[in-house]
């Protein structure tokens, strides 16, 4: 594709009109000639059932799941679909025999869902969690890599680190490869959440298990265009025998590990066998090189746009910290939308003006407070161009003259 943008937004995504939408990192958008291939699929499973699940799913299964695998350096056999990076955690962490005295390692800034799982976990086995607390402004990635160093070194108990390849709320790139290799000098299990991993960078997933890298797991239908849910988990073959899928099912103990997760009741996984359809289209329309290149220079464009129309900064880490894709930037105080000035809360949601940025202006960001303060997560991808995040910009302007004068 020559060019990105608006006009990529209206050839081939399937956008309310009039709408922006700078929250790809949420939820995805599906591609026209993905959904195409998703209504196909429906079709013909509705055609004929029988044919559909006694002998169709399996040649989807691996056809599609050969391509994902293609996609991010997986061996297949290592390698199987689940609906999302939260149910590939569940899956790792119910299967594991933990005990009380073992911990399980996360960090502040660990995604909600997946702590709350951590907490689950320990609940049920009796482990306790252990969190690395992460401050800002952050200098340099070696300054976390020093607190996880420590934390590792006076909790010899850790069993498992829920490392993140990106974090979600704060857009940042986390030094995975670093903490992974404290991980595994110590003989702490790594479960690598890469939920906005594929899509946004490189990967390699049997190198990664090779350095240290026990259990992966990686949303497609985030950065990778799949229709949702379509997510894989990767585990390491030393572990193939005790992580098992959370629901039993036809092949449980079948000498094939990932098929384990092909068959469980019945069930609608088209989302799974666009798969192949989402990865041609990523690299149709130019590949990592062209759509990673054009949305961080659009983020970084993005960045400067708003925090001089704001007068504010931002968020407080290293250049090489930024997620490829995403950026958040302090927002201005808006006297109608406050937010708790507690720097120890490390995060929440601002929803009521993420509602009135989508019912009034028909903008879709992510609002929230991160350690007490007004922030904006934006997503850039090919359908943005710079026009949408000033209208943005001109939006929380408006909200802000409005309760300065009192009018709203």
């Amino acid at each position: 594709m020559a060019t990105f943008g608006r006009d990529t937004e209206k050839l081939l995504f399937r956008h309310e009109e009039g709408a922006t939408f700078l929250n790809h990192g949420s939820w995805g958008s599906v591609p026209r000639p993905v959904y195409d291939e998703r209504l196909r699929l429906l079709d013909e499973q509705e055609s004929a059932p029988d044919r559909w699940f006694r002998w169709r799913v399996a040649d989807l299964w691996t056809d599609n799941l050969e391509a994902a695998c293609r996609f991010v350096g997986a061996q297949f056999q290592n390698t199987a679909f689940v609906r999302n990076a939260t149910t590939a955690v569940n899956t790792v962490l119910k299967s594991l025999p933990l005990k009380a005295g073992d911990a399980i390692l996360v960090y502040s800034w660990t995604y909600g869902a997946v702590r709350k799982i951590c907490d689950a976990t320990a609940q049920r086995t009796g482990a306790e969690v252990l969190s690395v607390d992460i401050k800002i402004p952050i200098k340099s990635r070696h300054d976390i890599v020093a607190q996880y160093r420590e934390m590792l070194d006076t909790h010899p108990n850790v069993k498992i680190a829920v490392l993140e390849l990106i974090s979600s709320p704060t857009a940042t790139a986390m030094p995975y490869m670093e903490l992974t290799k404290l991980c595994r000098e110590r003989g702490v299990l790594v479960l690598l959440d890469g939920a906005h991993g594929p899509g946004q960078v490189a990967l390699n997933l049997e190198e990664l298990g090779q350095g240290g890298v026990d259990f992966f797991t990686g949303n497609f239908h985030k950065w990778v265009y799949a229709t949702r849910g379509c997510a894989i988990l990767w585990v390491h073959p030393k572990h193939h025998k005790v992580i098992r899928p959370i629901t039993t099912g036809h092949y449980f103990n079948h000498e094939i590990w990932q098929e384990d997760f092909m068959t469980q009741g019945t069930a609608d996984n088209t989302a799974y066998y666009t798969c192949r359809k989402a990865t041609e289209f990523y690299e149709g329309i130019g590949g990592m090189e062209a759509i990673v290149g054009y949305n961080s220079q659009l983020a970084d464009e993005a960045v400067a746009l708003l925090t001089a129309a704001w007068g504010t900064a931002k968020f407080p880490i290293p250049k090489d910290m930024e997620a490829p894709c995403m950026r958040v930037v302090r927002l201005p105080d808006l006297t109608q939308f406050p937010v708790e000035q507690d720097p120890e809360t490390v995060f929440g949601d601002m929803l009521p003006l993420m509602k009135t940025l989508a019912d009034r202006f028909r903008i879709y960001a992510v609002t929230l407070y991160i350690h007490g303060g007004p922030w904006v997560r934006i997503s850039s991808q090919v359908y943005n161009s710079l026009d949408d995040y000033r209208k943005l910009a001109d939006a929380i302007l408006t909200l802000k003259q409005e309760g300065a004068s009192g009018d709203k």
